[in-house]
């Protein structure tokens, strides 16, 4: 899962939906081969509270093909996610290339009612419209200051929108709806087909959800000696605050029965590090779990445990991760 925070803000006067995105991992094979890109997961929130997880709509096309402006429907987008009276948002990512794009639909095609909008775009840097509905309209974008802004009038027959692709996934933007009319609501789509949808109220951040990757920093083994020892627990994501919990002492006796030696382990622990001042004595096995929460409120947990051996039998007593 990815690392690295997103952070799309999506400010539209709107509800709690989700904007997606993907990260990109590159393929071994030539240039000429196509990247492999995996969805990422991202964390939606809206008045401070966390709305959903959601992933990335992925294509092998570009976010042009994708939007497919003019064809078949005139003046409109066809991805087939337009709504009535509704502004779609979502994350287009092409494959092939892994170009990530945010992008706006605004209504449906033929269906009776037009409406305008005025968006505002904060944080584009290095951004680019790469899609216009329609061509012509009041759309700028200042890839230098990342301040954009967007002016849309669409009449019965169409849809209005845009795709805004970024020059990479590490994306910090905010969508600030100015005014609108003939839009009641607005959604975003979620990779798996779903929709988020809510009445237009408050801004909307969107972040790429940061999973902690988290680190036992310990050896495979200790022996009696070794105690007083500590070790601190590492979150190498920097996303989330690693604390220990659910420590144990154990051993296994002649009959191969694990057995409980709580009583003879002297084990105490504070937020990240646990510290080993009495190990039991040889053969006892010591584990504790470490923790932290991803951004989008996941409990992500890992096993840590150490082996207390002979003096001379500790091998060089490598770190385990």
């Amino acid at each position: 899962m990815c690392v690295n925070v997103i952070r799309l803000i999506v400010s539209v006067l709107g509800s709690s939906t989700c904007v997606l995105l993907a990260s990109c991992k590159m393929n071994d094979n030539s240039s000429s081969s196509p990247q492999q890109v995996t969805s990422s997961s991202y964390v939606v929130e809206q008045g401070g509270s966390t709305v959903a997880v959601i992933h990335a709509i992925q294509g092998s096309d570009s976010v042009a093909a994708f939007y497919s402006y003019d064809s078949p429907n005139g003046s409109s987008s066809s991805t087939g996610l337009e709504v009535s009276d509704q502004t779609t948002l979502g994350v287009y990512q092409d494959t092939r290339t892994g170009d990530t794009s945010l992008f706006i639909i605004h209504d449906k095609p033929q269906d009776g009612s037009g409406g305008n909008a005025q968006f505002r775009l904060h944080g584009a840097v290095g951004a680019k419209v790469s899609v216009e509905d329609d061509p012509g309209e009041a759309m700028t974008l200042n890839a230098t200051t990342g301040e954009g802004a967007f002016d849309w009038n669409w009449g019965a027959c169409c849809t209005d929108g845009a795709a805004v692709t970024f020059p990479s996934d590490d994306i910090c933007v905010e969508i600030e709806p100015v005014s609108w009319n003939g839009i009641n609501s607005w959604a975003a789509v979620d990779s798996s087909g779903r929709t988020i949808s809510d009445n237009l109220r408050d801004t909307i951040r969107i972040c790429r959800e940061c999973v902690p990757v988290l680190k036992c920093n310990a050896p495979n083994t200790i022996t009696p000696p070794d105690a007083p020892i500590s070790f601190t627990a590492t979150d190498s994501s920097g996303c989330g605050t690693v604390s220990v919990a659910d420590v144990s002492c154990s051993a296994i006796n002649g009959s191969g029965k694990v057995i409980d030696k709580s009583d003879s382990c002297e084990v105490s622990f504070t937020g990240d590090t646990i510290t080993i001042d009495d190990s039991g004595g040889v053969g006892d096995h010591l584990s504790w779990t470490i923790q932290a929460t991803s951004t989008g409120g996941d409990l992500i947990e890992q096993t840590c445990s150490v082996d207390v051996v002979n003096p001379g039998k500790s091998g060089g007593r490598p770190v385990r991760h």
